[in-house]
């Protein structure tokens, strides 16, 4: 990746310091981008991607850059460029734990599309809506737009209908992707009656869509739970308690995720990450792609991860020739976290694939392993304070 010199630290672009790279002659939007069933903040942000592609690497703006520039969070901005890379209308040429390079050409987006890109259908093709005429199975791999029957989609909002669609299929290719052997292939029946039980449970038992999402998803990545929530229908059956599945999910949640820290607690603010949470949330979007993740998951991982930084500097063993010495004394967080990043492309390249946010957690193969690394290059036990002569 050849970032030019000059070009600003992600995070302290301006509209000036970027001016010289822009290929900026005005705003075209191909018809294909126009018609397609985008909204106009996702074209807009495709159109300044390319814009800013006047390096024949692509365009290095951070999301820090296209939260200023477009006035949303962060965490909004990731979610959409997370959701135009998967869809094939912006591609990321490529990320080294630090810079990423994104790249969105409108003059061949046609040729991307005749190419096999997954580039979705524009709003002219959409017009005929299939109607599910009996159960077939889906291969969740290659899965298309959920199919819905016309009495379902009588029922619910043109709204509230996309994102529940999006929704039941980002949550079964979630949990094939971690249960192959449990969930293997997604009928037309299952999706109808998952999207019927989201709707039931925003229009009838009362909850906002995005409190009945935040609550699922959590449950998605919660040791006891996510065994347990592989299908949506059973959502609003009564346990024996006398409270429906999904209201015990949401006292588990609350009981371990305090309200300021959810992401997407409806009617407050949305807690921004730090700096160090956003990259690594961009690299979870990127190689996760349609896996569903919580930017507090990620934000509470990172801060795990500077706890346990902050005790290895404490770190004192009486046995060390230099007994003021601590293990982590060579290395700065920056440079610790910098390394993790690093480590986790690599392990990538290595096809040693992340399937979810939880191998990232302290303790797991991923973790130890790079500890393992420091531990090797610093000469020091990172668990006991230890110098390690041989």
């Amino acid at each position: 990746m050849n970032v030019p010199k000059n070009y600003p630290e992600p995070g302290t672009e301006t509209i000036e310091n970027l001016e010289m790279f822009r290929d900026f002659k005005g705003v075209w939007i191909p018809r294909d981008i126009w018609f397609a069933p985008l909204s106009v903040l996702e074209k807009c942000i495709i159109v300044e991607i390319n814009s800013l592609s006047k390096n024949e690497d692509g365009c290095f703006a951070s999301n820090k850059w296209f939260s200023k520039f477009f006035g949303l969070s962060e965490n909004r901005i990731t979610c959409i460029l997370t959701k135009l890379k998967k869809e094939g209308w912006v591609t990321q040429e490529c990320f080294d734990g630090r810079r990423r390079s994104l790249k969105a050409d409108l003059v061949n987006i046609q040729t991307q599309k005749d190419k096999g890109r997954p580039c979705r259908k524009t709003r002219a093709d959409l017009v005929e809506r299939q109607i599910v005429p009996n159960v077939t199975p889906i291969n969740i791999k290659g899965l298309q737009p959920p199919l819905i029957t016309e009495n379902i989609k009588k029922s619910i909002t043109e709204p509230n209908l996309a994102k529940i669609q999006s929704f039941v299929r980002q949550f079964f290719s979630s949990r094939q992707k971690q249960y192959p052997t449990r969930v293997r292939n997604v009928t037309d029946s299952q999706i109808n009656q998952s999207v019927d039980t989201l709707d039931k449970l925003v229009r009838i038992d009362g909850n906002p869509l995005a409190q009945v999402i935040e609550v699922i998803t959590w449950a998605m990545t919660d040791e006891f739970w996510s065994p347990n929530v592989l299908s949506l229908v059973g959502l609003r059956s009564r346990s024996k308690n006398g409270r429906t599945k999904f209201e015990n999910i949401q006292t588990g949640m609350d009981r371990e995720v305090p309200a300021s820290n959810t992401s997407t607690r409806p009617g407050q603010p949305t807690a921004p990450l730090d700096s160090d949470a956003q990259r690594l949330l961009d690299f979870v979007s990127t190689v996760l792609g349609n896996e569903i993740i919580r930017p507090a998951a990620i934000q509470s991982l990172v801060d795990q991860m500077h706890v346990f930084y902050d005790r290895v500097r404490t770190l004192r063993f009486p046995g060390n020739r230099n007994q003021d010495a601590s293990p982590a004394d060579n290395i700065s967080w920056k440079r610790f976290f910098d390394e993790w990043l690093g480590f986790l492309e690599k392990k990538q390249a290595d096809r040693f694939e992340l399937q979810s946010v939880n191998n990232l957690a302290i303790g797991g193969n991923r973790w130890n392993e790079y500890i393992r690394l420091r531990e090797y290059l610093s000469s020091y036990n990172w668990t006991t304070g230890k110098r390690n002569l041989s």
